[in-house]
């Protein structure tokens, strides 16, 4: 029952809304109040996008780079991730001459990395600090950051689910089961040796049986699953990869064995893939009785499984690798399965749904949610879905990096030409310097993702340089480098065709003895597919 008081002030109220005066002051009030909530989350940036993550907490994106000295395939990767929204990337070991005492070059990556890690300061204005860590020379980005913090965050929720299935919630909890590292994948286990925990004591990847054919990890690596460790992709928060970089120097030290760094990364995570095996005998007894190579096909083989010494150490870092490539895609032993699409080429009619086919690629969810490609531009029409983006066709991700490892190393220069930004590469990046030139910081998204508002980290120098309409590097050694010291000399390469002859990989008296007129793009296509290999080496 409504009471008098209640009665008297709801009919003053609508009387006063009927006269002009009433009107018009409620109507300036909300105007007044919405401006007051467009200002406070407005950026002070131009590029047009509101923030909505009022109130939430700030994350930095730190992106790291070893890099000793500059060609145009550093310049690929800045190019790439200064259009995509990354932070300025930081070189580590910049300047420096290469050792030519390989165990000294490998400890100078993994140390100069740690050092600089060290070095980020805790802010009060930013919960979290996030690095990115990429090798320099063989590395591009074709997706935004914010693609790559979404899928990071999703790839460790599906991990912790998948070892609360394998081990059960209370062990997950009692022992610290958990993933926040992640490393790019391999399809070799490199060191090769199936005796090694890294090697075998790895997870199995939750791929079909069959992704990879009939021969699906049958032994030959071009149909084996990505279980391996590759170290030139990590990504993870700075503290649990300070751990983890130390764990790995303190193993070079004590336990060097082989040049590379890769080898060290893959032993501390085979140890703690083993101390969680050993929380289930089942579990154990199956990884231990997985054939590989050297074993398939030989009944009598030696099943020889080295047990790992975990008594009295630390052995949970958090590691885990991206198995669906959601990331990192690395090229060694997966070309055949890799191809450039348009999603916007892939579509099935409503009552055909049931019998597409499993490669159609569909634009992402989290793709949508980023600004359109050409948006620095003013074009915001233009939709990621029109892009030719790189495409797995078994795991049916588009991946944020592509890692171009040996012996693939050459389609760093065949394919450049295909990635999406490479058309408009110039315009993308000078409109981007402009963009940024007025924002107080540059925030990766409008909206925050899993509950943080993610920046991109820079140094007071840094900033002052993008404000003035700079672009370049920080680096480790030398503080600020400059984009024309940097890559002035490489630009040819970024913004120009390769001739034809030098983008196609067939040999020189082949060239010479036929015509590549009518080719089509296919046949093209077919011809890198069945290109002889650069090389034999694997890193």
């Amino acid at each position: 029952m409504m009471r008098p008081r209640d009665y008297i002030s709801r009919s003053w109220l609508l009387s006063f809304v009927k006269t002009k005066t009433g009107r018009a002051s409620i109507t300036a009030s909300i105007v007044f109040i919405l401006l007051i909530l467009i200002s406070a989350v407005w950026p002070s940036g131009s590029r047009g996008e509101y923030i909505s993550g009022l109130g939430a907490p700030k994350g930095r994106l730190h992106l790291l780079v070893p890099a000793t000295s500059s060609n145009a395939d550093l310049c690929k990767l800045m190019l790439s991730a200064q259009i995509l929204g990354y932070p300025a990337p930081v070189l580590i070991n910049y300047g420096a001459e290469e050792n030519p005492d390989p165990y000294v070059q490998h400890l100078a990556k993994v140390e100069t990395l740690l050092t600089y890690m060290h070095s980020i300061k805790s802010n009060s204005s930013y919960s979290e600090d996030l690095v990115l860590i990429l090798d320099g020379y063989d590395i591009w980005l074709q997706l935004p950051a914010d693609v790559l913090v979404r899928r990071y965050f999703e790839a460790n929720r599906r991990a912790d689910d998948r070892v609360i299935a394998a081990y059960g919630q209370a062990k997950a909890l009692e022992y610290d089961m958990r993933q926040t590292i992640l490393f790019g994948p391999d399809k070799l286990c490199w060191p090769t040796d199936y005796s090694r925990p890294a090697c075998w004591a790895v997870p199995e990847v939750q791929l079909d049986d069959y992704a990879f054919g009939p021969g699906t990890s049958g032994g030959d690596e071009l149909f084996d699953q990505p279980r391996w460790l590759n170290s030139g992709t990590v990504i993870g928060p700075a503290q649990d990869l300070i751990d983890l970089f130390q764990a790995t120097l303190d193993e070079i030290h004590s336990n060097y064995v082989t040049n590379s760094d890769q080898y060290y990364f893959a032993e501390i995570f085979g140890r703690q893939e083993y101390a969680r095996l050993s929380r289930d005998a089942d579990l154990m007894a199956h990884y231990k009785g997985l054939r590989y190579k050297e074993e398939i096909g030989n009944p009598d083989a030696v099943l020889e499984r080295t047990n790992a010494d975990i008594a009295r150490i630390r052995t949970e870092y958090y590691v885990g690798i991206d198995y669906n490539s959601t990331m990192f895609q690395t090229m060694a032993f997966y070309k055949q399965s890799l191809t450039w699409m348009r999603p916007v080429d892939s579509w099935a009619k409503p009552g055909e749904l049931h019998s597409a086919s499993r490669y159609s690629n569909q634009l992402p969810l989290d793709l949508s949610l980023s600004l359109p490609p050409y948006h620095a531009l003013g074009d915001n029409k233009t939709s990621w879905a029109e892009q030719e983006l790189h495409y797995n066709a078994i795991t049916g991700h588009m991946p944020v990096a592509v890692h171009y490892t040996p012996p693939e190393k050459d389609y760093r220069t065949i394919w450049w030409d295909r990635i999406w930004l490479y058309r408009r590469a110039e315009e993308l990046r000078n409109a981007t310097i402009r963009h940024r030139k007025n924002q107080n910081e540059v925030v990766i998204h409008h909206q925050p993702i899993n509950g943080i508002l993610w920046v991109n980290s820079e140094t007071e120098e840094l900033k002052r340089h993008r404000k003035a309409g700079d672009s370049g590097a920080d680096s480790d050694t030398e503080g600020w480098v400059d984009w024309d010291t940097l890559c002035k000399n490489s630009e040819e390469h970024l913004y120009g065709v390769p001739e034809k002859d030098y983008r196609h990989p067939w040999n020189t008296t082949d060239t010479e003895n036929s015509s590549s007129e009518g080719l089509t793009n296919a046949d093209v296509f077919v011809d890198l597919l069945t290109s002889p290999h650069a090389n034999d080496t694997h890193s």
